[in-house]
């Protein structure tokens, strides 16, 4: 990755890092299989580039050229599942975010924990599924079938594999995880033509931008960076 993106990406890689967490969570279960095994005798089982460069805000900021964007976006952001680094893993984790232009120059981004809540409980819901296939591929290694594998859960954990993983996960993935772990960003902006500066303390952002009715399209000026974009928002009417 190139640089940061200002408007969405730090959020993003915040949660990204703290689903990850969850994430090896998760894999910690597979320790747990292993563990139980053990018990029954069956086996041993042994981006950030920082910008100098700043908006210059004394004098740039035309509340006539930016009157078209100010108010609130929505839109959705999918972290990839490769982010998570789970070998199989194909679930990505569609986040909701609202941005804000304001009339005093000033850019705010938030991730919406509400709107998330949904999106959230089916990535979690994948995270189960993917960890507990795994743990009994891990039992099937040790010549143990689906049931023996639970007698084993159950004699070392008192839970079947199911109740450990649903247990260990939701406890690690959490809608108040989304407001701990993605706290509101904010910075500084202005429009010049098609294009909007947007600054947070040293990080720059320049992106192109066309307003098409209440859809907003941002688009990097850097035909190198599109980590993220084109990102297509809609006007909060609210």
């Amino acid at each position: 990755m190139k640089k940061l993106t200002l408007i969405a990406l730090s959020l993003v890689l915040v949660l990204a890092m703290t689903a990850c967490g969850s994430s090896n969570d998760a894999a910690e279960t597979t320790t747990a299989a292993t563990t139980a095994a053990t018990e029954t005798e069956a086996a041993n089982i042994d981006e950030t580039e920082s910008l100098s460069s700043s908006v210059e805000s004394d004098g740039s900021f035309d509340a006539a050229q930016a009157a078209p964007l100010i108010g609130s976006w929505d839109f959705t952001y999918e972290i990839p599942a490769e982010t998570f680094g789970l070998e199989g893993f194909d679930s990505p984790l569609a986040v909701q975010m609202t941005y804000t232009l304001s009339e005093d120059a000033t850019w705010t981004m938030a991730l919406d924990a509400e709107k998330t809540q949904a999106e959230l409980a089916e990535f979690t819901e994948a995270i189960c599924s993917y960890t507990i296939d795994l743990m009994y591929k891990q039992f099937a290694e040790q010549n143990m079938d689906k049931e023996q594998a639970n007698e084993a859960m159950q004699k070392q954990y008192g839970m079947t594999i199911e109740e450990y993983v649903n247990d260990s996960v939701s406890k690690s993935i959490t809608p108040e995880m989304l407001s701990v772990n993605a706290p509101e960003q904010s910075g500084s902006y202005y429009v010049d033509g098609t294009t909007l500066h947007m600054q947070n303390g040293l990080y720059v952002e320049n992106v192109t931008f066309s307003l098409d009715g209440d859809t907003l399209t941002l688009q990097s000026s850097d035909s190198s960076d599109q980590t993220m974009y084109p990102l297509v928002m809609t006007r909060n009417a609210q």
